[in-house]
């Protein structure tokens, strides 16, 4: 069978000389973010690849990411495809260099960076936005870094599959471009857009951050349509004009659509080769598909059995996938499984690339997998999910970045009640939990908690302990700001311990639900669990908790309006914690003292309690608290006019926030001088 040659890029002329200034521009030091858009085979993939050649003809370091539909809930997965193979072999010290010593950071993004430590470095008393705002402020330096070494180009391909905090990354980075010779290029599916709700919300910030610029692929007009058939087939117009024509009009001007219908009129022998030459412009018997989806179906339906398999394999993968996960998830025998390979080649269904010492195989356009994963039916795709699901986890895949997620996406879509499930999703939700990606660990947590409370699995086989997912949860919500949500799941959490009797952490559970209550301004409310919780743990016999819960409530006295009450509720939470004896509980409560009297404008009990509170938090190594403490006592000083001791704390935050290379804390810093 004839193969059809490339397609020559057409009709993009204005749209490759406006990229081709941002590119010299971006080498001189300006840099920017350009966001591709158009409908499903516009060929924004074919004009980025167009952009990436040039690129590398002017010295540019280029990396590429694409974003799958699988990845809505990866955290970060869009700049893991992107980044991690090109940092991968990138040694420890030059990788601290780009990030100004946020490699632990970095691995939060890049997980197969398998860096360690990050979580050391920002304890418990750290703001819930804290680690997520340090990686953004990493993520930017390293794009700067590596800028620096080269022009960068970072492609972002489909970023309207790119999973929230993917989308929040992408949003900071754009503002932080200007001066960097970086050129950002993101291209993404106008029709798709409403299937990722994260992305909708997110695409008018995206186009309002100054620098950008939108760039939207028109349709082919009927000349370029014309142009482009002939010189891809070397052929005269008034051979085949006429054929030309008729494939402009069914496709609208689409070039993929186009491609599909020319692949489609050579597999059904109606265009073929003869003597060297093109023949078969007769347009009287020519049947052309409605729709490029009808075109891609009508030519996948030609696959042999072989080939259809490898295929299923693939479209269930979602993404790149290995030979050896071919081999591992499918029944065929070595030979048909390589035939089954050649076939898709052959027929420009699939890609091939090398990665280390890996064959990688890709669609060449998402449609394919579209299509293919939609025509399977239910049965065949869950059997496939399943054997691509026990391959993984047998480790018979070669190259898998994120396991974890990898194992939560197929086995959730396998069906039956397979106990590992709720594990992989669990594990999944926690690693999200760990980034701080909290809407995609919401996610996998809710599905985990659905399954654990409705399936027929005990909670013994599962290896899950129902408690601990139903507050990782919780915890999760709190941290997106669904306050009232997270109350309703600490509350289930609560039922299930008062079920096993462990006073203790339903101690620990009521604080979490006065929280929840506190932060919109719920006081009463909160009051009401601190208050019990106080009962719980005081039967535990947990003290430590008990001077928690005693300062919660004074924070939450002084929030109503009770002063008085608020100090004697702080002082008994200071005599249980000097009790228990822990520095770091107890530089909490001086700290919460130093700030009611703050309010109550007694300046020498606010120093007091701030020497103490630096003291004992210095001791417990938290630098968060100690932080926090300079500065409060450098605004009150402040207030009073002392501004050389107000100066003097101010030097203390500066090296607390270098030191814990938080930019957050930075800014709270140069707030005070305003």
């Amino acid at each position: 069978m004839s193969a059809l040659p490339p397609l020559p890029l057409t009709g993009r002329d204005e749209e490759l000389a406006s990229l081709s200034a941002a590119l010299a521009a971006a080498r001189d030091g300006s840099g920017q973010a350009i966001f591709l858009r158009g409908e499903t085979g516009i060929g924004k993939s074919r004009l980025l690849q167009a952009v990436e050649e040039g690129a590398e003809k002017l010295g540019f370091f280029a990396v590429r990411g694409q974003a799958y539909r699988t990845d809505k809930g990866v955290p970060y997965g869009l700049w893991s495809d992107a980044f991690l193979p090109a940092l991968r072999d990138m040694d420890d010290a030059s990788l601290a260099v780009l990030t100004r010593g946020g490699a632990a950071e970095l691995s939060r993004v890049l997980p197969g960076l398998g860096a360690e430590g990050v979580d050391d470095a920002v304890p418990d008393s750290a703001a819930p936005g804290e680690l997520r705002t340090r990686i953004h402020w990493i993520f930017s330096e390293l794009l700067s870094g590596l800028g620096k070494r080269a022009p960068l180009l970072v492609t972002l391909d489909d970023i309207q599959w790119s999973d929230p905090s993917g989308l929040e990354l992408l949003h900071f980075v754009t503002r932080h471009l200007r001066d960097v010779p970086v050129l950002l290029i993101c291209a993404y599916n106008t029709e798709h857009m409403t299937a990722n709700p994260a992305f909708t919300e997110m695409e008018d910030a995206l186009l309002a951050v100054s620098g950008t610029s939108p760039l939207t692929l028109k349709p082919l007009t009927r000349d370029q349509s014309v142009e482009m058939i002939l010189n891809v087939f070397q052929i005269d117009v008034g051979i085949a004009g006429e054929f030309a024509e008729r494939v402009h009009e069914r496709s609208g001007g689409n070039p993929y659509f186009i491609q599909e219908i020319l692949e489609l009129a050579i597999s059904r022998g109606h265009l073929h080769i003869r003597d060297r030459r093109w023949l078969g412009w007769d347009v009287d018997d020519l049947d052309l598909p409605t729709s490029v989806s009808e075109a891609v179906s009508a030519r996948i339906g030609k696959l042999s059995a072989e080939a259809r398999e490898v295929a299923n394999i693939l479209a269930v993968s979602g993404t790149r996938t290995d030979h050896r996960l071919f081999g591992a998830a499918s029944d065929l025998p070595e030979g048909d499984l390589l035939a089954g390979v050649d076939e898709l080649r052959a027929r420009q269904l699939i890609e091939e690339a090398q990665h280390a010492a890996e064959i990688l195989y890709r669609f060449s356009h998402p449609l394919i997998q579209e299509v293919l994963y939609a025509e399977m039916g239910l049965a065949r795709a869950r059997s496939i999910h399943r054997r691509v699901g026990d391959a993984m986890e047998r480790g018979e895949a070669g190259v898998i970045e994120d396991p974890v997620h990898a194992l939560a996406y197929h086995f959730s879509r396998a069906g039956g009640e397979d106990p590992r499930v709720v594990r992989y999703l669990w594990e999944a939700g926690r690693k999200a939990l760990e980034s701080r990606a909290n809407r995609e660990a919401i996610g996998f947590l809710r599905e985990a908690v659905e399954r654990a409370r409705s399936g027929p699995i005990p909670e013994s086989e599962s290896s899950v302990d129902l408690l601990s997912l139903v507050e990782d949860l919780a915890r999760s919500l709190q941290r997106a700001g669904e306050y009232r949500d997270a109350a309703g799941h600490w509350r289930t959490a609560l039922d299930l311990a008062l079920e096993r009797g462990d006073d203790a952490r339903a101690a620990r559970l009521l604080r979490r639900i006065g929280q929840a209550a506190y932060f919109p301004g719920r006081y009463a409310e909160a009051m009401e669990a601190y208050e019990k919780g106080l009962a719980h743990a005081e039967a535990a016999g947990e003290r430590a908790e008990e001077a928690h819960l005693r300062l919660h409530m004074g924070i939450a006295l002084q929030a109503q309006g009770g002063a008085n009450e608020a100090r004697e509720e702080m002082e008994r939470a200071r005599a249980v914690a000097e009790a228990v004896g822990d520095p770091g509980l107890l530089a909490r409560v001086h700290r919460g003292l130093m700030i009611l009297h703050t309010w109550l404008g007694n300046m020498e009990d606010v120093r007091e309690h701030g020497r103490e509170a630096i003291t004992l938090s210095e001791e417990a190594g938290d630098r968060q608290v100690t932080f926090w403490v300079y500065w409060q006592l450098a605004v009150s000083e402040g207030f009073l006019g002392h501004t050389e001791t107000m100066n003097g704390h101010i030097q203390h935050c500066r090296k607390l926030a270098e030191e814990l290379r938080s930019p957050v804390l930075e800014l709270w810093t140069s707030e005070v001088l305003i």
